[in-house]
C-alpha cells in the first residue's frame, strides 16, 4: 500500500524553480526518518485525530507489513534477508503482534481512554498518509539518500514511488501552487478562496485524506477560520499553499516560492498575493 501521487507540480514562471506537493501513504514506523527532512513542509495523519475504531479496522483489514525481513547483524543495515521458512514465521509473528495490539487498543477504548494514547499501541502496524511540499532539489536529495541499498527498505520503496511519480510529471508554469482544488472550483472560486480551502484540506489529512466526492467548500472555510484564529494559530497547513517569487531567494524552507505561512507570520496581507 505504499503510494505516492503528485497533487501539484509547479514551475516558477520567473525563475524556473520547481515545487511539488505529494500525497503519500507509507509505513507509520518510518515517520521519524521522514521527519528528519526539515526542508520539506509536512502535514500528516495523527494518532490524536483518528478514531480508535478506525485505526483498529485498518490494522485488522490491512496491517502494514515489512517490505523485507533482514537478518540480524551488527550495525544499522541488514545486508542479507532470512530464508523463506524464517520469513514465513516472522510474518506470522508480526501479524500475531498486530492482533494483540488490536486487542489492547480495543480494551483501552472500552475503558474510555483517549485515542492519543490508545492509538499508540497500533502505530507499528498502521499506514501513514502525509502531504509533502518542497522544491524539486530537496526531493532529489531524498532520492539520492534513500534509493540506496543501505536505506530502510520501507523508506527506499517510498522514495522509489515518489521518484517514479516525479519522473512522469510535467510541471505547470503558474504563479499559484494550491493543492486539492478541483477543476470546477478553479472556475468558480477566486484565488484567495481557493487558498483558504486548500489550507483546510491539507490540514484535514490529520484525520482523513481529501476525498473529492465529499468536498464541501463551506466546511473547508469554517476549518480555515478555526486554524487561523486558534491561539496559537495552527499554521503548518499554510505551508503547502504557495505563490511564485521573482527571486531565487529562500522563504523559510522554500526556494523561489512564498508560502501562505510566510505571509501569515509577517505584517502583510495575504489577499495582496492571492489575487
Amino acid at each position: 500500500m505504499i503510494e505516492a501521487k503528485i497533487l501539484v507540480h509547479t514551475k516558477n514562471p520567473y525563475t524556473g524553480v520547481e515545487l511539488i506537493t505529494y500525497q503519500c501513504t507509507y509505513h507509520r514506523f518510518i515517520l521519524p526518518e521522514v521527519n528528519t527532512y526539515r526542508m520539506i513542509s509536512k502535514n500528516s495523519a495523527s494518532s490524536r485525530g483518528i478514531p480508535i475504531t478506525k485505526r483498529i479496522e485498518q490494522v485488522v483489514t490491512n496491517p502494514a507489513m515489512p517490505v523485507e525481513w533482514g537478518m540480524n547483524q551488527k550495525g544499522m543495515v541488514a545486508y542479507n534477508t532470512v530464508p523463506p521458512e524464517t520469513e514465513e514465521e516472522a510474518c506470522r509473528l508480526w501479524r500475531e503482534a498486530a492482533q494483540k495490539a488490536v486487542e489492547y487498543a480495543y480494551a483501552l477504548n472500552k475503558l474510555n481512554i483517549h485515542k492519543q494514547l490508545a492509538n499508540r499501541i497500533l502505530e507499528p502496524f498502521v499506514w501513514q498518509t502525509s502531504v509533502f511540499t518542497g522544491n524539486r532539489q530537496w526531493f532529489e536529495h531524498i532520492f539520492n539518500q534513500r534509493i540506496h541499498p543501505e536505506a530502510q527498505p520501507e523508506f527506499r520503496e517510498l522514495a522509489k514511488k515518489m521518484k517514479e511519480a516525479l519522473d512522469n510529471s510535467i510541471p505547470v508554469r503558474q504563479n499559484f501552487h494550491i493543492p486539492y482544488i478541483l477543476p470546477q472550483e478553479k472556475e468558480s472560486l477566486d484565488i484567495m478562496t481557493q487558498a483558504m480551502v486548500s489550507v483546510a484540506r491539507c490540514a484535514r489529512v490529520s484525520y482523513t485524506p481529501f476525498n473529492e466526492e465529499t468536498a464541501n467548500v463551506s466546511k473547508d472555510l469554517e476549518l480555515y477560520q478555526r486554524l487561523k484564529n486558534a491561539v496559537p494559530p495552527h499554521l503548518s497547513p499554510f505551508e503547502h499553499v504557495v505563490v511564485a517569487a521573482h527571486t531565487t531567494a529562500n522563504f523559510f524552507n522554500l526556494c523561489s516560492f512564498i508560502s501562505f505561512r510566510w505571509m501569515m507570520e509577517r505584517p502583510m496581507e495575504p489577499e495582496k498575493f492571492f489575487r
